[in-house]
């Protein structure tokens, strides 16, 4: 047996006794739709844009009531934004934006897509900042391996906020894009029980030949015991302010010891020298580390042409 509410019942009633009196009256009332049909079409148009115009008004007020409240950072790779969506209507986020500055410099960015922040709530937006700019980071002198677990500086999270006016939750009509910008001072680990690294690589040889096999080597340890991390990524990368230009990649053995191969060649088009130095991108439980990390912060190798003449 189907149960029905109060307001279903009264409903059903209005929309049989509308149907029944336009039975009865069906040929006076296309009658006087014939004679009136010009100023009816003109309401009905006049009340369909009167509300879309509403609709459109309220959605747009209620689009930009939303706030960035807050960022926390649950992960040493990632970022929590707080969204607050103060309103009674649920907001659609058709794509998020973000830049992460460390003390004025950009060392990740990123986009998300399809979010949905629910009415009357703050939801969090995990994003991840794994594809971050070691070079960038290294550049400054207030942060040391593993930044985001002890921060002394600042984190400037910014970006914009795309979210769709649509009528009905259908029909897109305009994209309102917000911009947001919010900055936080980490004073204290992020995470307590994440684990501090040493990488170490050992100096490659100042000048070989293009074409030749250089071999980087070092090793990965924990901070606390000395003890080696295994079956991990070690980048090889070549120090360049535009991004992370990885010329080579190996995994750590059991005692966290590798071996990683290159074919020596130059990387710009501008000199023969490579600024080589290697990179720990850390996970969920280890810090990222990198080496080394004296000044300048990389070895200097030169490749010789191994064209005569030249």
């Amino acid at each position: 047996m189907v149960s029905l509410d109060p307001l279903t019942i009264i409903a059903l009633t209005c929309v049989f006794v509308l149907g029944l009196f336009v039975g009865l009256y069906i040929r006076k009332i296309t009658y006087y739709c014939l004679r009136l049909r010009g100023k009816i079409a003109a309401l009905i148009i006049a009340s369909i844009l009167l509300y879309l115009a509403f609709h459109g008004y309220q959605l747009y007020t209620a689009s930009r009531e939303i706030e960035l409240t807050g960022v926390s950072i649950p992960l040493a790779l990632a970022l929590d934004l707080h969204w607050r969506n103060p309103t009674s209507s649920p907001i659609e986020i058709e794509r998020l934006s973000y830049e992460v500055y460390a003390n004025d410099r950009l060392v990740a960015y990123g986009s998300l897509k399809d979010y949905t922040l629910p009415p009357n709530s703050e939801t969090p937006i995990r994003i991840s900042v794994e594809n971050m700019d070691f070079d960038s980071i290294r550049l400054s002198s207030r942060y040391r391996p593993g930044f985001l677990k002890l921060v002394k500086g600042i984190i400037t999270i910014k970006g914009v906020v795309d979210i769709p006016l649509k009528f009905f939750g259908v029909l897109k009509a305009i994209t309102l894009s917000i911009p947001y910008e919010y900055s936080i001072t980490p004073s204290t680990p992020t995470k307590p029980d994440s684990v501090t690294t040493l990488l170490t690589l050992n100096p490659p040889p100042s000048n070989v030949t293009e074409g030749s096999t250089v071999t980087f080597t070092g090793k990965l340890i924990r901070a606390d015991t000395n003890a080696g991390i295994a079956g991990v990524e070690i980048l090889i990368v070549d120090s360049d302010p535009v991004g992370l230009d990885v010329i080579a990649s190996g995994t750590t053995n059991s005692e966290g010891a590798f071996s990683i191969a290159w074919t020596a060649k130059p990387t710009d088009t501008t000199d023969r020298t490579v600024e080589a130095y290697a990179v720990f991108r850390g996970s969920s439980y280890w810090d990222p580390a990198w080496s080394p990390t004296t000044p300048p912060g990389y070895y200097v190798i030169w490749v010789e042409s191994n064209q005569s003449g030249s």
